[in-house]
Order: C-alpha cells, then structure tokens, then sequence
C-alpha cells in the first residue's frame, strides 16, 4: 500500500513538473522563451565582471560542445532573473533568492537572449527553476 502512494506521489510531481515547465498552466510563460537548458548547477562564482552566475552542465561527463548532452552555459544572475523551486510537498514554485542556489541542484535556466560566442556559453539568466 505505502508503496503505490509513492509511486503514485511521485508520478504527481512529475507530471506536475512537466506541465509547470512547459507553460501549460499559466505559472511560466515560455511562449517568447524558446533558450532553456535542463541540467546540473556545477559552479557558482561571484566575479567583479558579471557578478553572481551559474555554470549548468546538461550531462557533466560529455566535455565536447557538438555531442549530445554537451551544453554547458554561465548564467548571470541579477535582479531582474526570476528565481523559483518547486515545493517538495505540493508541486508549485515558490520564489527563492540566489542564496538558494547551491551546486549540485537540477533546474531548468532561460536565457534573456543572446550569447558570447564561447564554450561554455555565457548569458542572462531571465528565469532559473530548481527542480530538485
């Protein structure tokens, strides 16, 4: 019994999760925001240049920018990107400040636009979701 509530729990969040990041309830409006990577927080740096960002790594063990998992990208973090978890308990984003980021998290990044042409690429973070 306690093992279908979990599975059928877990099952919950995850479609959740998906309807959430993919704009279908209204919470994220990605319609203009098609520059998103889903992957691991493997850096924080605070620099004089760009101040707080993030590095987020796809599949942290591919380090070539052509093979697939291969993205990698810096996002700035500044008082304008909007930072969200979702609630372990019931599903929703809750609005963090960047104190929460930590390395290690999984979150989904939108970028504000353009890219410096580098590997990783570096840019704006317009939203950040921490998804676990």
């Amino acid at each position: 019994m306690t093992h279908h509530l979990f599975t059928y729990s877990f099952a919950t969040l995850l479609i959740i999760t998906f309807f959430i990041l993919n704009g279908c309830t209204g919470l994220l409006d990605t319609s203009s925001e098609t520059d998103s990577i889903v992957g691991e927080i493997t850096r924080i740096e605070t620099r004089e240049d760009f101040g707080l960002r993030i590095l987020v790594e796809e599949n942290t063990s591919v380090h070539e920018p052509l093979e697939d998992g291969g993205k990698k990208t810096w996002y700035a973090i500044s008082e304008e990107s909007e930072l969200f978890q979702i609630g372990m308990n019931n599903g929703f984003l809750h609005e963090i400040d960047a104190g929460h980021l930590e390395t290690g998290q999984i979150v989904k990044a939108w970028s504000t636009g353009g890219h410096m042409l580098s590997y990783p690429s570096q840019t704006g973070a317009k939203r950040v979701v921490v998804l676990e």
